[in-house]
């Protein structure tokens, strides 16, 4: 019986996850949600395609390691449709009589009414250089026999399986909430009619901009955090993120890796030519793998296995 010893150095690992990383997208399918504010609803849309960057490798006795692993995006887009309530100013009567409850002195300011489509208005972020955050994976190698069934041959495999990852936190950029309350601002102060009594009376029923868009998204003072926790909770952008790249990772490193055929044709069949002309073909040369096994330290994946005939 014949023993066998295949080395897999740490590059071939290292380049296979490096060309996975690569290869990664993961394409946001455009969602919505709507969220129910003190002056209105304002209905949020994301879309947009993940890819993964950088990361340092490491091969240990049990696994592979990938650290500080980047999530950064070719497209994160954020829209947000505000339906607010409608605000009515001016008209109707400014005096009456006391005596008789009649209307003495009307109201010199016509009535104006604001807000009256649905969506009011629209705004849209380009979060794709301010969005990121980082990850640790692990694959865990693992061997296994596959019994050969309908006329295909039995397999020695040895494949990685990803264990659970450690994702830092969601870093959405500080200059995120400016933009998002300057242009919410602008869009809202379009609205409104004029830059006479009209506009002062609706911007006294609005109570002023800044807090009247908190009360619009339901929001906090920070618009950044709000971003980032309608990522996290309503979107659960990397929850669904980390799920696709559990199925990656098994479909490019669990269902197939490195695979040895038992027996393991050593030699393909061939058709000879003698030299009367006549041809032969012969047969494959098959070897059966026994014993397999395998072992790891830092530089390599030692693969040991006895072979008979």
């Amino acid at each position: 019986m014949s023993h066998l010893t295949v080395a897999v150095s740490k590059n071939v690992f290292r380049d296979a996850f490096f060309t996975f990383r690569d290869n990664f997208r993961y394409e946001i399918p455009a969602t919505s949600i709507t969220i129910n504010g003190l002056v209105g609803s304002a209905t949020v849309h994301l879309s947009g395609e993940a890819k993964l960057e950088n990361g340092n490798f490491e091969l240990l006795d049990d696994r592979i390691r990938v650290s500080e692993l980047d999530v950064t995006f070719n497209r994160l887009n954020l829209r947000i449709d505000l339906d607010l309530n409608r605000i009515c100013v001016g008209g109707g009567c400014a005096i009456r009589n006391p005596i008789n409850g009649e209307c003495a002195v009307r109201n010199p300011i016509p009535e104006t009414c604001i807000f009256e489509d649905n969506p009011d208005t629209s705004i849209g972020l380009d979060l794709t250089p301010y969005v990121r955050t980082e990850l640790s994976l692990d694959g865990l190698f693992q061997q296994e026999y596959v019994q050969g069934e309908q006329g295909n041959p039995s397999q020695w495999k040895v494949t990685i399986l990803p264990d659970i990852p450690d994702v830092d936190v969601l870093d959405v950029a500080d200059v995120v909430g400016e933009m998002l309350e300057n242009q919410l601002k602008e869009a809202i102060e379009n609205l409104i009619p004029g830059d006479g009594p009209v506009e002062d009376l609706i911007l006294q029923a609005i109570g002023g901009l800044t807090s009247f868009i908190r009360r619009a998204l339901d929001a906090g003072d920070d618009l950044g955090e709000w971003v980032r926790q309608l990522i996290l909770t309503r979107f659960q952008l990397i929850r669904h993120l980390l799920e696709f790249l559990e199925r990656a990772f098994k479909e490019n490193f669990h269902t197939k890796f490195l695979t040895f055929n038992d027996p393991y044709e050593m030699v393909k069949k061939e058709e000879v030519e003698w030299e009367d002309g006549s041809r032969v073909e012969l047969p494959p040369v098959l070897i059966g793998i026994k014993d397999f096994n395998f072992e790891v330290n830092s530089d390599e994946m030692k693969i040991t296995a006895n072979l008979s005939s």
